[in-house]
């Protein structure tokens, strides 16, 4: 017989969460400016203006979550974006879990989604190219024969669709599953169904092993 408990726990620090946010508002304004500024030329001006300063803000919260990136130890670090042991089985959970659209089973996991989280390093890298061709591109347009402005304009596009996919995804698992993911980025906390056998139970609760309970892996 299975014995249940909930444990609300906090997962994501106030640092991380400050990053996060800063990062999604910013990218938000360069996204609405950055398809202004060709779009109405008579709002070039101001448009510009947003854009630049959303441009700061961006910079300014990317060097925190690259910071904490290498000198945080646990779910803000670049470990905890690492593939572990158990990724690939979490992976195929999640991709089944997507292609049913939430019918199949919500894996359960402590910090980052399994499948998502090396999709994090690799946005986080898009990230720091599409700051620095931003940076770099109005006084050296082209670089290694390449034209920044146009890698700069596809960069956009990239995160700009990743921005897209993570906010569909993470309101799926809101619905589906018990972990949530939506407030645990506004107060830190995830909520844990812990179990204490091996084997976890069939639907989309999501269950934690107990060994397993506040590890970051």
């Amino acid at each position: 017989m299975n014995h249940n408990t909930i444990h609300r726990t906090l997962v994501w620090s106030g640092k991380l969460r400050l990053a996060h946010w800063a990062l999604t508002l910013s990218t938000l304004v360069l996204m609405a400016t950055g398809w202004l500024l060709p779009a109405a030329p008579s709002i070039v001006k101001i448009t510009s203006d947003w854009h630049y300063l959303a441009a700061a803000v961006f910079t300014a919260a990317l060097v925190l979550r690259l910071w904490l990136l290498i000198s945080d130890k646990q779910s803000a670090g670049i470990v905890a974006l690492m593939p572990g042991k158990k990724s690939v089985s979490g992976m195929v959970q999640m991709l089944r879990f997507y292609i049913t659209l939430g019918k199949a089973p919500l894996p359960a996991w402590f910090a980052h989604n399994p499948l998502w989280a090396p999709i994090y390093l690799f946005a986080i890298l898009s990230m720091l190219l599409l700051a620095a061709t931003g940076m770099l591109m109005t006084g050296h347009p082209v670089l290694f024969n390449t034209y920044l402005p146009d890698l700069h304009t596809g960069l956009a596009g990239i995160l700009s669709a990743f921005a897209i996919f993570h906010v569909i995804t993470v309101f799926m698992h809101d619905a589906k599953g018990t972990g949530s993911d939506i407030s645990a980025m506004v107060n830190g906390h995830r909520i844990f169904i812990v179990q204490k056998t091996d084997k976890p139970e069939a639907g989309t609760v999501q269950h934690v092993s107990l060994d397993d309970f506040g590890k970051q892996r």
